[in-house]
């Protein structure tokens, strides 16, 4: 996959790294990282998948598609870069996530509109791959907002991952979930954006870094 399941080196609230991270920590699995930044359909197929060295994952998890949106748009393309994609990870895992992509993906003032006809069609076709394949959808069309999603309306938050890796939990029926594991934090619910804030001028106090 991409930046979005490979995770981000910093955080301000919570620990900041892939959804998939989390869920797997929180069922007691060694995780495997295969995922890169700025990875497009094609890397995943000619780049990744070639690096599976195992038949019996409990689980894989797959973010692909934003920086097809974001660079070299070909529509047929993708759809058959995904569909080579899910068909070696149902033969290697029992159980796949393939997560799409917010709503309001790219979405800035300013950005030229074929993004949002891009990210309807990549999440149009991620649905009809899903049903064609058998595998779990981790729907996050509805994740927005400074607590969620970082500006640049590509990425999610440290907290957007850790909601991610929530519902992808609850997908794959796996506990406990984990938000819940998380010490010396506030609960997931209750990181406002104030909070946020008042976190992010304590790292800043604490480290110097901004």
């Amino acid at each position: 996959g991409d930046s979005i399941i490979n995770g981000f080196p910093s955080s301000v609230t919570v620990p900041s790294q892939s959804w998939a991270l989390w869920v797997a920590q929180a069922a007691g699995l060694d995780f495997t990282r295969l995922s890169v930044g700025g990875a497009s359909s094609t890397d995943v197929v000619t780049k990744q998948l070639p690096l599976i060295e195992h038949d019996d994952y409990a689980a894989a998890g797959l973010s692909v598609g934003a920086n097809d949106v974001l660079t070299d748009w070909d529509e047929a393309r993708y759809a058959a870069n995904l569909d080579k994609t899910l068909t070696r990870l149902t033969t290697c895992a029992g159980r796949v996530v393939v997560s799409n992509l917010p709503s309001n993906f790219r979405q800035l003032p300013g950005v030229p509109d074929h993004f949002r006809t891009r990210t309807i069609a990549v999440n149009g076709i991620i649905d009809k791959a899903v049903v064609k394949h058998g595998v779990d959808l981790l729907d996050v069309r509805d994740l927005a907002g400074m607590r969620l999603t970082r500006a640049d309306r590509v990425h999610p938050s440290a907290v957007g991952m850790l909601e991610m890796g929530d519902r992808a939990a609850r997908i794959l029926g796996v506990e406990p979930l984990p938000s819940s594991t998380l010490v010396g934090a506030p609960q997931l619910s209750r990181l406002t954006p104030k909070i946020v804030a008042a976190y992010w001028l304590r790292y800043v106090e604490s480290t110097g870094r901004v």
